[in-house]
């Protein structure tokens, strides 16, 4: 978790921001185009003014909570307005985009100013508190703006809390925002804790517009003072390269935030990488063509791989039941196996010929079905399989479908595994990943 940046709102006295004058520019209209048909309007944030305070939401099509693109727009705009192109581009992503309000217009008043860093947090923090109510992941927040919208975020993107995953800014830190550096300057907020950025312009360098992309340079600049420049990105020149829409690198930036996740204690691609944990085996199992690989469909076989202290972990990898001895019996098909102690204490996830999913604990030999499901799978195609272990809870997926959701405290911690019975098996990309802290 990251430390918490102390610095808030009220340490910027309104004696210092007074000389703050001519703070934003309005921001340039791209091509007429419909606004967003939100799904929830005026909703209230804060207890202050209703007609101040208050967002609009667009939700995502996802049955699992979904993260949040916390917008601010530009001097131009209010919080009803945001195109659909750019909207979808969010949405397409699985993310829930809110559009929040404040003092629409800001200006050379700095009480303007403090009042949008102020509302900036609460909204963010209703954003928090309210989001099963929208299905909503409150963990799992990306804090974006343009323009003037830049400017009134930009305190609550840089303060450290842990749920802010990344910042995307479009025509962020217009030229007059720098005219009173001593006063107040976007670079001071910048610290160790900052999350991952992109800084995309619409103009292009050096044509004289006030949305300047050098202007991001000494955002850049801050990054690489603290050594963290490899999370900090910047493009400009959309106009001349034909993008029209704000999001356009949206689902770059997102790809960008994947190594910001917890480390894989055990990552096997089958081409030679893994020499961490090696894997021990029962029978003749072998690597080709970047797969693991068992041939014999006479017997049963296993292979294990891991720590014995492993306790909570998600497990996944992608598997195919190759051949069977006897297709007509369900249960002649491969299994992945976690919380292994040993051969005969054990979890294992069977998918069978018949499409039937089946969780099994092995306890001292002894065999028992703790979950059945039926589904439209089958086991000889290749399938990405997850399963996730916390305390007593188990959740298996098959192709991030979410099929076993239960608990059970047999086995607490153990080994990862693959075994096969009557059948052969490929297997490739087996990662294990632990939750931080573990």
């Amino acid at each position: 978790m990251r430390a918490t940046n102390t610095t808030c709102v009220s340490a910027f006295s309104v004696r210092l921001v007074a000389t703050i004058i001519a703070m934003l520019m309005s921001g340039q209209v791209l091509a007429e185009e419909e606004n967003v048909v939100w799904d929830h309007t005026d909703v209230p944030y804060g207890v202050d003014d209703p007609a101040r305070q208050f967002l609009n939401i667009y939700l995502a099509d996802t049955t699992e909570p979904a993260p949040v693109y916390l917008f601010s727009h530009d001097n131009s705009k209010t919080a009803y307005d945001f195109l659909q192109n750019d909207a979808d581009n969010v949405h397409d992503q699985g993310y829930i985009l809110v559009s929040w309000e404040s003092i629409v217009q800001l200006n050379s008043n700095p009480q303007s100013i403090l009042t949008a860093w102020s509302d900036a947090q609460v909204a963010f923090d209703w954003v928090r508190a309210n989001a099963a109510a929208y299905n909503m992941d409150p963990d799992r927040i990306v804090i974006a703006g343009r323009s003037r919208g830049s400017i009134a975020s930009w305190p609550l993107a840089h303060s450290g809390h842990a749920a802010i995953q990344g910042i995307y800014m479009y025509n962020a830190l217009p030229n007059s925002i720098w005219r009173q550096e001593e006063v107040w300057s976007p670079v001071n907020e910048v610290n160790a804790d900052s999350p991952p950025i992109y800084m995309v312009y619409n103009p292009t360098p050096g044509d004289g517009n006030s949305h300047a992309p050098e202007n991001a340079y000494k955002i850049r600049e801050a990054y690489a003072a603290l050594s963290i420049d490899d999370t900090f990105t910047t493009y400009d020149s959309m106009k001349a390269n034909g993008f029209s829409s704000i999001n356009h690198y949206f689902p770059e930036f997102l790809d960008s935030l994947e190594p910001s996740g917890p480390p894989a204690n055990m990552v096997d691609d089958f081409e030679g990488g893994n020499s961490t944990y090696p894997w021990t085996e029962n029978g003749a199992w072998y690597t080709s063509g970047g797969t693991y690989n068992q041939d014999e469909i006479i017997g049963a076989y296993s292979a294990y791989a891991g720590n014995p202290a492993w306790d909570d972990y998600t497990f996944e990898a992608d598997m195919i039941t190759v051949n069977s001895l006897d297709p007509a019996k369900a249960w002649m098909a491969n299994s992945l196996a976690f919380r292994v102690s040993d051969e005969q204490n054990m979890y294992f996830l069977r998918l069978h010929s018949n499409g039937a999913l089946r969780l099994r604990s092995v306890d001292n030999s002894v065999n028992t079905i703790i979950a059945s499901v039926a589904t439209g799978y089958s086991p000889f195609a290749w399938h990405s399989y997850k399963i996730e272990v916390s305390n007593d809870s188990i959740k298996a997926s098959i192709d991030d479908e979410l099929l076993i959701d239960i608990s059970d405290s047999d086995h607490p911690k153990g080994y990862i595994g693959i075994t096969t019975n009557q059948s052969s098996a490929s297997v490739d990309n087996v990662r294990v990943t632990q939750p931080p802290g573990c």
